[in-house]
């Protein structure tokens, strides 16, 4: 199932709220990550990114030496760099749901959490992306037809039943409003490297193919 819960992280790395700028740091760049959950206990109660990091970080112009940085940087505790409204989600939530408080709200991370607020996961806009990928079948060869027509319903049945006579599974169907009121675009990711006799069947029967690409 496309639930949060399959696909997160279970074991993300964490940091505590004491802890200092420098650590966090350290933890970012050996971990590779660009989110760290903040934790009191097993509860979440807040999270720091890079970017928290580096805006924080004096600027390469700075006359201070580097172990004065240093110095300053480890009095810099992540309670004072870290985000405390923390947007998450529970790990029965839908990926679709996951992708739109990403979207909404222009964060790279989302930390999964049960009903007491401690710390179950994280899932990133890079888990996602690969959930879509997958989804659309973009990973085995395939076509992509896209196709505008009546936003009623059976029309979409009626598209796929032309499909189906030439013996061709579909791998995903995604669906958008189209400009013109009324209509939708949709968009077939087909089993098959050779859509062109499909492209016929379905201009054929009237339909518009506005695309047709691997």
């Amino acid at each position: 199932m496309l639930l949060v819960e399959n696909r997160m992280s279970k074991s993300p790395l964490t940091i505590k709220r004491d802890d200092s700028f420098q650590t966090a740091l350290n933890l970012l760049r050996q971990g590779g990550v660009r989110h760290l959950p903040v934790l009191e206990g097993k509860k979440l109660v807040g999270i720091v990114t890079d970017r928290d990091l580096r805006q924080a970080s004096p600027s390469p112009a700075t006359s201070l030496s580097i172990y004065e940085i240093k110095y300053l940087l480890n009095k810099i505790a992540v309670e004072d760099l870290m985000v405390k409204e923390v947007i998450t989600v529970p790990p029965t939530a839908t990926i679709e749901s996951a992708a739109k408080l990403l979207y909404e709200h222009k964060i790279g991370a989302l930390p999964v959490v049960n009903e007491k607020g401690e710390l179950l996961g994280i899932i990133t806009e890079t888990d996602i992306l690969e959930t879509f990928v997958e989804a659309t079948g973009l990973g085995a060869p395939s076509s992509r037809i896209e196709v505008e027509m009546d936003d009623k319903p059976g029309t979409l049945a009626t598209v796929a039943q032309l499909i189906k006579k030439h013996g061709i599974n579909i791998i995903s169907v995604m669906t958008i409003p189209a400009t013109t009121k009324g209509r939708r675009i949709v968009v077939f990711r087909l089993a098959t490297t050779n859509p062109s006799p499909v492209r016929s069947e379905i201009e054929g029967a009237g339909f518009a193919v506005l695309s047709v690409a691997e």
